[in-house]
């Protein structure tokens, strides 16, 4: 059971009862009403492509550039309206597929549970699309994964599954925050051409994939690396109140903490 559906062309549809024939009809959502339904559980007609979420966004962009917190939604937006093309050199996806993720963090005293999203290109092979262009996507149908696996922590053991529904904010922020990873469509595309033009440096015409630029993006990343002073990783983090040569993963297991 579902409390919306997303159509074709962004067009949200609620199922309202009327009184008058004593059932429940098919009512579209107007742009004013979308507030209402954020925590809606919501599923997808059959063949609705990226471009039909971003057809949703565009109706209401103040409301949710709120949702997602992206600054630069419209950019985003508007990157999705341009001409639709597929990069030929990346690995060839069907789908792309929606899902959330969680594990158990055990500490010393307690157990914390983390959630996240993802949002990737399924084919053969899952393919990440953080630095794709979105015009490169919009023609691909969307799928949400309903089913929630809970894992713990640096291990594949799954501890508890259950399908748990999405709702129309989690669908919205999940798709942007993954687009939105490595910047803005300018950002991201001034970011691909250098590292290109880096990988054509050390061989001339050489084929770059994703998954490698991703790896040349993450080196880059790691050139200011601070280590911990306890387990030698990153100890840079957007935690308050952790001393600057600790971990999160170190500072979450000291007595102090």
């Amino acid at each position: 059971m579902y409390n919306l559906q997303l159509r074709k062309g962004g067009l949200l549809i609620s199922k309202e009862w009327n009184s008058e024939i004593h059932d429940f009809t098919e009512e579209e959502i107007i742009e004013e009403e979308i507030q209402y339904y954020l925590d809606d559980s919501i599923c997808l007609e059959k063949g609705v492509a990226l471009r039909d979420i971003f057809l949703l966004i565009s109706k209401n962009i103040q409301l949710f550039s709120a949702v997602t917190g992206c600054p630069y939604l419209d950019e985003m937006i508007e990157d999705a309206f341009k001409p639709p093309k597929r990069n030929t050199n990346k690995t060839e996806i069907s789908a792309l597929s929606l899902e959330r993720k969680a594990f158990l963090e055990n500490l010393d005293n307690e157990s914390m549970l983390h959630f996240h999203f993802e949002f990737y290109g399924i084919g053969e092979q899952n393919a990440s699309i953080e630095f794709a262009p979105i015009y490169e996507l919009t023609l691909y149908p969307v799928i949400l994964n309903d089913k929630l696996n809970i894992e713990v922590q640096d291990s594949e053991e799954v501890i508890l599954s259950a399908k748990v529904l999405f709702t129309l904010a989690e669908v919205i922020k999940g798709i942007i925050s993954e687009l939105s990873f490595a910047g803005s469509p300018e950002i991201k595309a001034y970011a691909l051409e250098e590292l290109k033009t880096r990988a054509e440096s050390v061989e001339t015409y050489k084929a770059i994939t994703m998954e490698e630029l991703e790896q040349k993006l993450e080196e880059q990343m790691d050139l200011g690396k601070k280590p911990c002073r306890i387990c030698g990783e990153d100890s840079r983090s957007a935690s308050f109140n952790k001393p600057s040569n600790v971990c999160d993963k170190c500072f979450k297991n000291v007595k102090g903490n």
